[in-house]
């Protein structure tokens, strides 16, 4: 009785009812550690879980990036807001394409296609705030994500702009996929937005000259 008792009262330290269960399972149950161990898998399944939540306003995990340009917000705008030109200056783009009637303002959609040569993504706006603002939603994609947006905004000193992008997203499997994207897809979507900003700073620029 006493082999996994000091396991389970570390658990009940925790001040939660499931490692009060263990507690209690421990003494009841302890000739049979299968039973305690899969009871235990569970525990620590649920512990990874709740803590993923917490880091999550409504399930959704938010990156924020921003860039100076040394450009007017109008030369911004027209690049940024120019849907098919992504592919132009996004180095992870192979081809950006309209896919609506719409080639701008509230409504317009473009699907773009990956330089990895397997996955793609649709998206539209539903912001459109010339110099202002712009959103744009994830419609399909091929990624692990249930849901995404991507928001801009502007601020500008004299002849520099800052942009700001503020993206919030939703990953598919559960706590799995969360687990995921703390491993690996919030790094790599960070690291893939700021190779984004710097190409839209670079095209934005050399134009501006």
């Amino acid at each position: 009785m006493t082999t996994y008792l000091p396991k389970c009262q570390g658990l009940y330290l925790l001040g939660n009812q499931s490692g009060a269960l263990f507690f209690l399972f421990s003494q009841h149950k302890a000739t049979k550690p299968l039973a305690f161990y899969k009871l235990f898998t569970i525990h620590l399944y649920l512990r990874i879980a709740s803590s993923f939540d917490a880091l999550r306003i409504n399930n959704m995990a938010t990156l924020k990036n921003e860039i100076v340009i040394k450009a007017p917000v109008e030369k911004i705008w027209a690049v940024l807001s120019d849907l098919p030109l992504l592919e132009k200056y996004d180095p992870t783009v192979l081809k950006s394409e309209l896919v609506s009637t719409e080639a701008s303002g509230i409504g317009a959609k473009r699907k773009v296609y990956m330089k990895d040569g397997k996955n793609w993504f649709e998206e539209k706006v539903t912001l459109w705030q010339p110099n202002e603002a712009l959103t744009i939603r994830l419609t399909n994609c091929t990624f692990p994500i249930n849901g995404l947006q991507h928001s801009y905004s502007f601020s500008s000193i004299g002849n520099n702009t800052t942009v700001r992008q503020v993206m919030i997203y939703d990953v598919k499997f559960g706590v799995l996929g969360k687990i995921m994207d703390w491993l690996m897809i919030r790094k790599q979507s960070d690291k893939g937005i700021k190779l984004f900003m710097s190409g839209l700073k670079d095209i934005v620029e050399r134009n501006n000259k």
